[in-house]
């Protein structure tokens, strides 16, 4: 509790929200001093007072208490802002977000395999791939030969055909992410 300028104890949230004096006994000096008014009265506004104060009584390590509280505020903010889903909505868009981002991460690593694969670099850091043939610099071309011996120049030939073959059978349709409004393309085997 915090001490004014003439003596006495500052109330807290709770103490001033309930009109009364603020004792060194008082279970929630700790957690809402008189400069979090706004947060203590969205908490009341959800769980009530005897509710919280039953909470933060059941955890005995202060620490705890004290993390116990910061999620009542939070859960109560986020009631406030959503009063269906509560905490519960706000997770649901972390989670998706998540998701879309582990999609796109996957996405662009399978990116970065083809395009270096098809531009031979290595994945040990060393540069081009140049393969069994040794290959080089001919006339300002890169020539790759694979270890099989069969140039690379023309198997890239063959996947980018068989590529834009099988992409003719596939629909792509915009699509809107629900988390950021934003048009995602999905692909859809015809």
């Amino acid at each position: 509790m915090q001490r004014s300028n003439g003596g006495s104890l500052a109330a807290c949230a709770a103490c001033k929200h309930q009109r009364k004096r603020c004792d060194n006994n008082c279970a929630l000096a700790p957690f809402f001093p008189a400069s979090k008014t706004r947060e203590f009265q969205a908490v009341h506004k959800v769980y009530g007072m005897s509710n919280v104060i039953k909470i933060l009584r059941s955890i005995e390590r202060e620490e705890e208490r004290r993390r116990a509280a910061d999620s009542l505020v939070w859960e109560a903010f986020c009631r406030q802002r959503d009063p269906v889903l509560g905490s519960y909505g706000e997770l649901k868009k972390v989670a998706e977000e998540v998701k879309f981002l582990k999609n796109q991460n996957q996405q662009l690593q399978d990116a970065y395999a083809w395009a270096s694969e098809l531009i031979g670099w290595s994945s040990s850091g060393n540069g081009l791939n140049a393969g069994a043939g040794g290959g080089g610099c001919r006339n300002n071309e890169l020539s790759y030969v694979n270890n099989n011996g069969y140039p690379r120049q023309l198997q890239i030939q063959e996947e980018v055909r068989a590529e834009t073959e099988v992409s003719a059978t596939v629909l792509v349709l915009p699509q809107q992410h629900p988390t950021n409004g934003f048009a995602q393309p999905c692909c859809f085997p015809e």
